[in-house]
């Protein structure tokens, strides 16, 4: 048992080494692309929402107008800090688990052991995954968390009487959920969960409410500063207006997507790491029940000293809750609900003392249980995956300027395919393009505008999926299409639904376009071909827009004979 955590260290250093290099090279995904373009717009004396639509708050391109702005444009700089950020996560969640133990050496267990699972999870996620809001909102709100559960175990030895010193670091805490906030809404959820449990730890109602108030108060601070930054940005009456007019068709599309076909698709991407939400639940529930019962056999407190456990579960019960309750089956949305599962696992564990030394046969099982996971793990392990490695040395030799090849070896989605992109790239420099005469029409191809150094020519950077996602603004986009006049429009066959069967032919470009015209009139296959390279197609608009296509992949459709 002694040596446990060393073999944990051991593996965690190789999976660091022969990993990281390759996280650092690996492309940007879209969304991460269109904040960019966002705090690109506001750096250059734009205004956000009037400017490039966004229905969502503005945290995020907040975030990265920082950034860029401190560091500078490349991809590696944003990967460097998403991996920071997920370090202090990590830190924080393993200061979770060896809370309230005592043993030293049940500590390293625990943080060897929390430190590798995060680590191997995050690293083997994709692209997709990667600089995302719903991680990065993390580092706020378990700050927050912490102070929120040190001040309250410090007052619970004090006696409450009016609005003292000590409720000061509260408004500190209202403040890092408000910072989360402007990120993600929905951290309100998980820190509600929080602060309900938190009763029961509580003296008296009086308080109690004065702690909500505090904290509350400090939230609203946040929300103050956000608010008199956006009026004097001149982008408030933009935000008022996609908050009421474009969001609840984006929110009803978004649910109707929630399908189990969606879900099995998830799951298998997610293998074996969410099946650790079902002993996590189930560890939770039993806890916060058993906490509920002792308060209410003590005039409604529950005496016990360390409440850590209680509050890490029923963060995790509130972000799991939130995740798949109101929000979409993307991957990088359930990411930080794995990393919270991992957690309260270990705490756990930590919880029930296996780790004394008359409790070997509990430690062994546990490192058993470990081993089979792991098993699991490797049979489906991006972090490990061969294909992959053997671009290692190039990624620590050429790690801020991969080739092409590179980064289609290193994606685990071909959304896009960088080496046929980047033919599409030399064709439109020969083309003397200059800035709003390229238009990007599917979501993924939004990363033409960094490679080309361009503005997008309308405010609808994501052209295919706005069109979609809002049918009653379709017209809209339609007209500032046109108004626009772009030269190119760029859009992808396969993003599309163009039967694969098909692209093993060869098509001359004119019986390519009599084909596609013939499937669809919706825009862009309804312009002039002009170049082809495999998936990606590069029409010369010569028309008006005419209809948006409504549906994803409207070639679908297409006859395969």
């Amino acid at each position: 048992m002694t040596y446990y955590h060393r073999y944990f260290w051991l593996f965690l250093g190789l999976l660091l080494v022969s990993n990281v290099p390759l996280f650092l090279s690996m492309p940007l995904t879209a969304d991460a692309v269109l904040y960019d373009l966002q705090a690109r717009c506001l750096l250059e004396g734009g205004v956000l929402y009037r400017d490039i639509l966004e229905p969502n708050l503005p945290g995020i391109v907040w975030c990265h107008a920082l950034i860029r702005s401190v560091a500078g444009w490349s991809t590696a700089v944003l990967r460097v800090v998403d991996l920071l950020l997920v370090s202090i996560i990590t830190l924080n969640l393993c200061r979770w688990v060896s809370n309230g133990s005592r043993d030293e050496l049940e500590k390293r267990f625990l943080v060897a052991s929390t430190c590798l699972l995060i680590s191997w999870f995050y690293l083997g996620t994709s692209e997709w995954c990667h600089c995302q809001r719903d991680t990065w909102m993390l580092v706020p709100s378990l700050l927050g968390l912490t102070i929120f559960f040190h001040n309250l175990t410090k007052m619970r030895h004090v006696e409450f009487v009016g609005i003292r010193r000590q409720y000061l670091p509260f408004l500190a805490v209202g403040f890092l959920f408000g910072l989360a906030f402007w990120l993600k809404p929905f951290i309100a959820i998980p820190v509600l969960t929080v602060l309900l449990i938190s009763k029961l730890y509580v003296p008296r109602w009086i308080n109690y409410l004065q702690i909500l108030m505090t904290i509350v108060s400090g939230g609203l601070i946040a929300g103050i500063i956000g608010v008199c930054w956006m009026i004097s940005s001149g982008c408030w009456p933009y935000f008022l207006e996609t908050l009421t007019q474009w969001n609840p068709e984006y929110y009803q599309s978004g649910r109707s997507r929630w399908t189990f076909e969606r879900f099995s698709s998830h799951v298998s991407r997610f293998w074996p790491w969410i099946l650790l939400h079902i002993p996590a639940v189930y560890l939770c529930l039993k806890h916060l029940l058993m906490e509920i019962r002792q308060s209410i056999t003590v005039n409604g407190i529950n005496l016990k000293q360390d409440c850590s456990t209680s509050f890490l579960q029923a963060f995790y019960l509130g972000w799991l809750f939130q995740a798949f309750a109101f929000q979409q089956l993307f991957d990088y949305i359930h990411v930080p609900g794995v990393l919270l599962s991992i957690s309260v696992i270990q705490k756990s564990l930590s919880e029930s003392k296996i780790f004394l030394a008359e409790n070997m046969f509990k430690v062994q099982l546990y490192v058993v249980s470990f081993v089979i996971f792991t098993l699991l793990i490797l049979g489906n392990s991006r972090a490990l995956d061969t294909q992959r490695l053997q671009h290692w040395r190039t990624c620590v030799v050429n790690y801020f300027d991969v080739p092409p090849q590179v980064k289609d070896g290193l994606c685990h989605w071909p959304l896009p395919r960088w080496e046929e992109l980047a033919q599409v790239t030399e064709y439109l420099k020969l083309q003397n393009i200059s800035d709003g005469e390229v238009a990007a029409y599917n979501g993924s191809l939004i990363q033409i505008y960094p490679l080309l150094n361009l503005h997008a020519p309308t405010r609808y950077a994501y052209l295919d999926v706005h069109a979609r996602c809002f049918p009653k603004h379709r017209q809209e986009i339609s007209e500032a299409l046109d108004q626009a006049k772009p030269k190119f429009i760029i859009c992808n066959l396969e993003e599309d639904g163009f039967p694969p069967e098909l692209l093993k032919k060869e098509f001359s470009l004119t019986e390519l376009q009599t084909l596609l015209a013939g499937t669809t009139n919706c825009f862009p296959y309804n312009q002039e071909l002009v170049f082809q390279s495999h998936n990606y197609l590069v029409y010369r608009k010569t028309h008006a827009t005419s209809e948006l296509a409504s549906t994803y992949r409207p070639l679908s459709g297409l006859k395969t004979e």
